[in-house]
């Protein structure tokens, strides 16, 4: 039984030192400040479109083709002899750029650095404008995955792209053969990572209770969610405006943290009984048989390329009618005016069409998604289960140093006025159900009366 003699914490706040004035963050909308911010957007679409077209630039030449002497070609093919100057020429008009735009470093910088802008800026913006949890859990799934096996895909990727340029520029048949190795190898190991992964529980799933688990449990939240013992003094009558503050702050992080786990557990709730897993699902087979058709384009246009007689032909074909003919070898079908000859290339069309299961696997992705969406709904359950065992410890331990629970706390800090942290309080929690929050405590209250 507590001790109804005992002082509570929260006579100790004096309302007087209590600041009734607006949050620093919020400003007066004024017409100087909308065409300010009118003036902005239009400068940074300007900028958008410069980065887009510099970087299309930059990627086509450095990937696909010599677009410069293309254009040059197309247009004007007298000045082909002067394409070898233009490294000067660039050169000139960043100098130019420069000077003329000193005071716009800043719109230098954006353009340069546009590639990052656009991945860690743009897409989580357009995200964010969907206003939509689902597609931010989604594209949490993807960066998480990515990043989690940064060193295979870099590695792989960086292995695969150099292997490709080597069986298609080689003209040493060893080489070539070394390199569609290498590639077909990669291709084989994605395979096996893509089916078990599709079939195994979600790492996505076990990264965020881990997450959950170690922060909840660690020194830091219970050091900044923890009344400081200088607040507890039984010398200190009322609260000065410091002590307040710190009182104030420290509660706010406690509410906040409880609050934040609810609506993460509501949000993976919601993301399991939406269509995002089947589309993940979908969109990892649908990736890795494009990746299984390029392999195999590859490796019969590195083989017309070195050895022309391996295939009959009435022209020589060019790289996409190899692809619609890897393509069709897949599905053990053929196509007009093109046909393996050699033994070589008869045995790389078999081995395409053993490979053409890998389409069947996408015809029965519901099949293996159901099984999959069996384990993922129990691994998602257990998650959010384990995310409302933190929350609930969390109550728990705020009952116990402050003497009332997450929800009248947050009641009171309302009655203190709003900050920062109080602002997002109440947008996580106005988007909580009530059943889904008060699910369960009614067995955590049995218990706690027993």
């Amino acid at each position: 039984m507590p001790d109804l003699d005992q002082k509570s914490i929260f006579d100790k706040v004096d309302l007087s030192v209590v600041s009734s004035e607006a949050p620093p963050w919020v400003r007066e909308v004024t017409p100087e400040l909308l065409a300010k911010r009118k003036r902005r957007r239009r400068k940074f679409r300007f900028l958008d479109l410069v980065g887009l077209a510099a970087w299309s630039y930059i990627a086509t030449k450095l990937l696909i083709f010599d677009v410069d002497r293309f254009v040059v070609a197309s247009i004007a093919p007298g000045l082909a002899g002067y394409l070898k100057f233009r490294l000067v020429g660039f050169m000139i008009i960043l100098s130019v750029a420069a000077v003329a735009f000193r005071r716009h470093w800043t719109s230098i910088i954006y353009v340069s650095l546009y590639p990052a802008v656009l991945l860690f800026w743009k897409i989580p913006h357009l995200i964010y404008r969907t206003r939509s949890w689902i597609v931010f859990l989604g594209a949490f799934n993807l960066a998480a995955s990515f990043f989690r096996d940064f060193k295979f895909n870099i590695v792989s990727k960086t292995l695969a792209t150099i292997a490709a340029l080597v069986a298609l520029l080689s003209t040493s048949g060893p080489t070539t053969t070394a390199a569609l190795i290498v590639l077909h190898g990669i291709l084989a190991w994605i395979t096996f990572r893509t089916v078990k992964f599709s079939l195994t529980p979600s790492r996505f799933l076990l990264l965020q209770r881990k997450f959950i688990d170690r922060t909840s449990e660690g020194a830091i939240i219970n050091q900044i969610t923890s009344i400081k013992p200088e607040l507890q003094d039984e010398g200190v009558e009322k609260f000065d405006r410091g002590q307040f503050t710190t009182f104030h702050t420290t509660l706010s992080v406690a509410v906040l943290w409880h609050k934040g786990i609810y609506f993460w557990a509501y949000q993976l709730e919601r993301y399991r009984q939406s269509a995002t897993l089947h589309v993940f699902g979908l969109a990892s087979y649908l990736w890795l048989f494009l990746q299984t058709v390029f392999v195999f384009s590859l490796t019969n246009y590195a083989l017309l390329r070195i050895i022309p007689s391996s295939f009959n032909f009435e022209e020589k074909p060019t790289y996409v009618k190899i692809f619609w003919y890897s393509l069709s070898s897949l599905f053990v079908n053929g196509i007009d005016g093109l046909s393996p000859r050699s033994d070589l290339a008869i045995g790389i069309t078999i081995f395409a069409g053993f490979a053409g299961p890998f389409i069947l696997a996408v015809l029965v992705l519901h099949f293996i998604q159901s099984v999959r969406q069996a384990r993922q709904d129990a691994d998602i359950r257990a998650a959010v289960g384990a995310m409302k065992d933190v929350a609930h410890r969390l109550d728990d331990r705020l009952r116990v140093e402050y003497g009332v629970g997450a929800d009248e706390a947050f009641v009171r800090l309302q009655s203190y006025g709003r900050n920062l942290i109080s602002g997002v309080i109440e947008f996580v929690a106005l988007r909580i159900p009530s059943e889904f929050e008060s699910g369960g405590n009614e067995k955590r209250d049995e218990n706690r009366s027993s």
